[in-house]
């Protein structure tokens, strides 16, 4: 079966040129049923869940921790981890500054594509709360 257009749909997500991209980020990245349902206006919700499930399969958004008990679709809530904050939260740095948490690691590459944080940053989602993430760190 030819799973195209639920791919194409999914990136719409992330299209630069429509406005769903400036929207998200602008609520720090997180997605409810109600912009899913603007997203994709002409789909149902099976549809809408199979784009979902495509975009946390491919590693682009997560769900949340309190969102993830809900079995109701509506009630579920995502985060793209690309249209995350660019910034760290203020109180991390504050709260590094305080307590003198000065043990910093730091690994240099050549190149590392954002997207290896982003992944990163969707697999250990878990460990923290979306307050304690940014596009580039956790």
């Amino acid at each position: 079966m030819d799973q195209g257009w639920a791919v194409e749909a999914g990136y719409q997500l992330l299209d630069r040129k429509k406005p769903y991209p400036k929207i998200i980020q602008s609520k720090y990245g997180e997605i409810t049923y109600k912009e899913i349902c603007k997203i994709w206006p002409k789909n149902n919700d099976n549809e809408r869940k199979l784009f979902i499930g495509f975009l946390l399969d491919a590693e682009l958004c997560f769900e949340t921790a309190d969102a993830s008990k809900c079995k109701e679709f509506s009630q579920r809530q995502f985060v793209v981890s690309q249209l995350m904050k660019e910034e760290r939260p203020v109180y991390i740095a504050d709260y590094i500054e305080k307590d003198g948490l000065t043990e910093n690691q730091t690994i240099d590459y050549r190149f590392l594509p954002a997207v290896f944080m982003h992944r990163f940053i969707v697999r250990v989602s878990e460990l923290a709360t979306v307050e304690d993430m940014w596009q580039s760190g956790i």
